[in-house]
């Protein structure tokens, strides 16, 4: 209530009353615990003080089970992170702060906390805690008339029991369990010893429940330890760790400071209120100084010059005394111990005691102002300790953007690289396309060439017909002896029994003609045979399919009279159990008659007991009896015999249905034989049509194959035809040219002078000969080198579209690194920006001050007094 952080927290073994100590029975003030308590003195205290104090309280509650924090008052915060404020407090970050402002919210804040707790029943204890909760209280005091505000926060803790496993019977997850709050109590008890013995390093980080109560462990809180003891001997051993533990606890001494918040306004009026008292005992200091140097150079000083105690008590006087924290006033001024004095200790002592009490009230300001300086001095250290890691990551960002720009330039100079190389492809393609191009033409002028050499040669056979015309007078004679002697040569082959002569190898193109025509009515004649035998399958599967839908269509009528058969045992199945059933009521029929005879029989034996007792004579009761006997047989034996005549009708019956059901179940069996048989004969048809179909689908391919190669033959018998016209025609040519020749031959005789001419006629045709044979020579390495230059095209193609898939995946990767590098950067600032911010609010962040939780909130203030009606049983804190 007073600034001040305070703990409370119950340790003892399992089962000794610690969440009983605690929390209690709510609503019964009596058996009430610490925690409903506490609530009721703080509002107690709240509604004590007058209006011009306003409180805002908020209040958590979370547990700590198998070390994640769970907020009990939200479920869906699970495994909540531990963080530290830039004063090093650490704080449940993202826990759930309900503000309240009466204890009944509290006490339902409570209840609902209860809910979600973790519990389990073991040997020692029914409702056994299996996790550490921690009830928080925080709560902000402002005074509305000076703006001065106060912190505190209060822990209210419930350990779970330290359990020993044989006493427990834990097992499972309750086993777990132990072993997790074992662990942490261990982790605590480790913490106390090294505070008890001032160590170096506290293993505060060993558990989050030694993080959670840092402060309250050697920190800035008042700390009270509710130890809790088993009174059995049965738990001796376990009281006895208990108290020692409680004892290396009591030993622990925390460092405990008021939070508070003054405003700009109360810091500037006591920075001016120290400013005028430094500047007033500056001056006496001064005048001191003067009147000990004239007393020490024997200057006599006066009793009006010299410096009095009214002149220590002037800047009180003179400034005025402010208003400390809290209430208290301003320390006065102490009188300097080198300062002689002016009056003897008899005639003032109480002015000595003042004085000496008012530098003890300086050596406590001394202290706090070393304390708030070490303070300072620590943040400052930390701040340089964040500055120098801040940088560090700097440097190693740097170092980062430092290496992706020197791959940045490696990236530069490959895609250099490679330009350069596709350049260089570039300009040999470009090369060879001129290469190429000249080579066309080279090749235009040659057709060029070539074409004026053909129109010179159609020239000269133009001149040759010319020559022919002139001599075709002369072949009709050479018909007529022509046509004698291929006469007489056709007679002479007809006599040989040969064909007849014919030139340049026509005899073995016309013999191999008549051999392919041969092979072809062979492969004609086996077609023929293929295409029966084709046929033949095909009705033999037609008759199998035939065949198979007799079979179906029998197993089907086998199917109808298999479901006949089952109805009709099921029928004969139902009429026997309803013969049965009538069978056992006339049974019962019969069992119900004999007990009727049996009666009557008794009645009978009673009847003559009463006839004797009546004294009826002997002979007539004997009468009376035979008639009776005779009635009741002849009762007996109709109906005993109606029933026998029944019985022996429907075992008949019942023997004629089983002997049916018998018949049915062999028909049954048959036709289950003939399914059996027909679906086996239907699986074979079946498989024999498969491998009918698959012998037709291999006849059917050869016949598409011989098909195909009768087309090639007719295809080759074309070709074939066309040769032998070509041959004829040749042969033709050469019979003409051989009449010719002896015509040229008849001709020398009578033309002495014409073989000059025809000589050099026939070396200017073997000139153009040669030039025709060079130029056909040209025309084709020409068209070769342009073959060869086609084929290297596509490679040439192929190698560029690489090379440039090569530059665009350079330049695809040169862009990410460029992003990346851009992202990192931006990052970067980012982070830097955010770190900033984050020492500016750190900065300017209230010291008690909110340090979790979720978004803003509407404060609910408390006025203290006011008129508001306190909580039954609610009394002043003391």
């Amino acid at each position: 209530m007073n600034g001040y952080n305070g703990t409370i927290f119950a340790y003892g073994q399992t089962s000794s009353g610690k969440t009983h100590s605690m929390e209690g029975d709510l609503d019964d003030p009596v058996n009430q615990g610490i925690i409903p308590r506490i609530i009721q003195d703080i509002f107690g205290y709240i509604y004590g003080l007058d209006s011009r104090f306003e409180f805002e309280i908020e209040v958590s509650y979370v547990e700590l089970y198998m070390e994640k924090i769970q907020d009990l008052l939200n479920s869906s915060n699970a495994n909540l992170p531990i963080h530290e404020t830039e004063k090093r407090v650490p704080y449940i970050k993202g826990v759930t702060e309900v503000q309240v402002w009466n204890p009944d919210e509290i006490f339902q804040t409570i209840q609902k906390g209860r809910q979600n707790c973790h519990v389990t029943a073991t040997n020692m204890n029914a409702v056994s805690s299996r996790s550490h909760r921690v009830f928080m209280i925080k709560i902000k005091r402002t005074n509305t008339e000076d703006q001065q505000t106060l912190f505190g926060k209060l822990h209210l803790v419930d350990l779970a029991g330290s359990e020993k496993v044989s006493k427990t019977g834990a097992e499972g997850v309750t086993l777990d369990e132990a072993k997790m709050i074992n662990k942490s109590l261990s982790t605590l008890g480790n913490v106390i010893n090294a505070l008890v013995e001032n160590n170096a390093y506290v293993p505060y980080r060993d558990s989050k429940l030694t993080r959670i109560l840092q402060e309250s462990l050697g920190g800035n809180a008042k700390t009270t330890m509710l130890i809790c003891c088993s009174p059995a001997s049965y738990n001796a051993a376990e009281t006895k760790s208990t108290l020692m533990f409680g004892v290396r606890a009591k030993t622990i001494k925390n460092s405990v400071a008021q939070q508070i918040q003054l405003t700009a306004e109360e810091w500037q009026r006591r920075y001016e209120i120290e400013k005028a008292k430094n500047e007033k005992l500056l001056g006496i200091v001064a005048s001191l100084r003067a009147e000990l140097v004239r007393w020490r150079q024997g200057e006599r000083v006066e009793a009006d010059e010299q410096v009095t105690d009214a002149d220590f008590e002037a800047p009180d006087s003179a400034v005025g005394t402010p208003a400390a924290a809290g209430g208290s006033s301003a320390a006065p001024i102490l009188q300097p111990a080198s300062l002689p004095s002016r009056t003897s200790a008899s005639d003032d002592p109480n002015k000595v005691e003042e004085l000496y009490a008012e530098l003890d009230l300086k050596d406590e300001e001394i202290n706090k102002l070393q304390q708030a300086i070490s303070k300072l001095e620590n943040q400052l250290k930390q701040q340089d300790e964040m500055s120098k890691k801040f940088k560090a990551e700097n440097d190693s960002m740097f170092n980062d953007l430092t290496r992706i720009q020197g791959e940045n330039e490696a990236s530069k100079a490959e895609v250099k690289e490679v330009l350069q190389a596709l350049e260089e492809l570039a300009m040999s393609y470009d090369q060879k396309n001129n290469e190429l191009s000249e080579k066309v033409q080279e090749n235009e002028t040659l057709q060029e060439e070539l074409q004026r050499q053909r129109a010179a040669d159609s020239v000269k056979e133009g001149q040759l017909q010319e020559l022919r015309d002139t001599v075709s007078t002369s072949k009709k004679k050479q018909v007529e002896m022509m046509n004698s002697l291929l006469k007489e040569l056709a007679e002479l082959a007809d006599s040989l029994g040969i064909v007849s002569p014919s030139f340049c190898g026509a005899d073995k193109i016309e013999e191999e003609f008549t051999v392919l025509r041969l092979n072809i009515s062979k492969m004609k004649s086996e077609a023929v045979s293929l295409r029966s035998h084709v046929d033949h399958l095909q009705g033999e599967r037609t008759s199998d399919s035939g065949r198979v839908k007799k079979a179906e269509a029998e197993l089907g009528d086998a199917k109808l009279k298999l479901k006949e058969a089952e109805t009709r045992v099921e029928t004969l199945t139902a009429r026997i159990g309803e013969i049965e059933q009538e069978r056992n009521q006339q049974e019962a029929q019969l069992d119900r008659v004999n007990a009727e005879l049996s009666e009557l029989r008794t009645k009978d034996q009673m009847l003559a007991q009463m006839l004797e007792e009546r004294g009826v004579s002997a002979a007539n009761s004997e009468e009376l009896k035979t008639k009776m006997d005779k009635m009741l047989e002849t009762i007996v034996k109709s109906q005993s015999s109606q029933l026998t005549d029944e019985i022996h009708k429907l075992r008949d019956d019942l023997h004629e249905r089983q002997r049916k059901l018998e018949e049915l179940k062999e028909e049954n069996t048959h036709l289950n034989y003939l399914n059996t048989q027909i679906s086996e004969s239907k699986a074979e048809a079946e498989k024999r049509a498969e491998d009918l179909t698959a012998r037709i689908s291999v006849l059917e391919r050869k016949a598409e194959r011989h098909e195909q190669a009768r087309q090639d033959l007719q295809g080759l018998e074309d070709t074939v035809l066309k040769e032998l016209r070509t041959l004829h025609q040749l042969r033709k040519l050469f019979v003409q040219d051989l009449q010719q020749r002896i015509k040229k031959s008849g001709d020398l005789d009578e033309k002495d002078e014409e073989p000059s001419g025809s000589l050099a006629q026939k070396q200017k045709i073997l000139f153009l000969e040669k030039n025709l044979d060079s130029l056909t020579n040209v025309h084709k390495q020409l068209v070769r080198d342009n073959a060869d230059l086609r084929c290297e095209v596509p490679k040439m193609e192929k190698r560029l579209k690489a090379t440039a898939q090569r530059v665009k995946d350079l330049e695809s990767a040169l862009k990410e690194a460029k992003e990346s590098a851009m992202r990192d950067r931006k990052r970067y600032q980012a982070e830097v920006d955010r770190i900033k911010e984050m020492v500016i609010k750190n900065k300017n962040a209230n010291p008690g001050g909110r340090l979790g939780g979720g978004g803003a909130k509407i404060p609910k203030k408390i006025i203290g007094g006011g008129g508001q009606p306190r909580p039954a049983g609610a009394s002043p804190m003391v």
